[in-house]
């Protein structure tokens, strides 16, 4: 599969509430479905920064305004990569596409949040979960957008 190194587990799963939605909403910027994966990020002409998450993940929450705000500062800078979020809690943290030889495959994300470079189609970093001490964790800081941009235009 494209998205090989995406598949993690995570023990128990929470409902998400619409107040905690609300928290995403206001730092949004391109927000994908499971249906828009393979079309956008999939894409061979695109570079695509995506976070995958869920509405409920305190991590998730924090990172929200952080990933905004990369957003903002990529957009400024005149870079052409998709900045983008896909909620895979409706979806159990599957992301369901088809391969290039058209053979029905899913990616699984369950450590949110997940944050993954795509290039050309394919995937070209991941950095799973904020609570494994990744570099996730570290953009939680002072220094949280400068290296998300690292992250996303290396």
């Amino acid at each position: 599969p494209l998205c090989t190194g995406l598949t993690f587990s995570l023990s128990g799963r929470v409902q998400a509430m619409e107040q905690e939605q609300e928290i995403f909403d206001e730092a949004i910027l391109n927000e994908i479905t499971v249906e828009d994966f393979q079309r956008i990020v999939l894409d061979e002409g695109r570079t695509t920064m995506l976070m995958f998450y869920a509405p409920w993940c305190p991590y998730c929450k924090k990172m929200a305004p952080k990933w905004g705000q990369m957003a903002d500062e990529l957009k400024k800078q005149g870079s052409s990569v998709v900045v983008a979020r896909l909620n895979t809690d409706p979806t159990n943290g599957y992301v369901p596409y088809t391969d290039p030889d058209g053979n029905p495959v899913a990616l699984r994300v369950s450590a949110y949040p997940t944050l993954a470079l795509f290039k050309n189609g394919k995937t070209v970093k991941v950095n799973v979960g904020a609570g494994a001490g990744g570099l996730t964790g570290g953009y939680l800081g002072p220094l949280g957008v400068s290296r998300l941009i690292d992250f996303a235009t290396s």
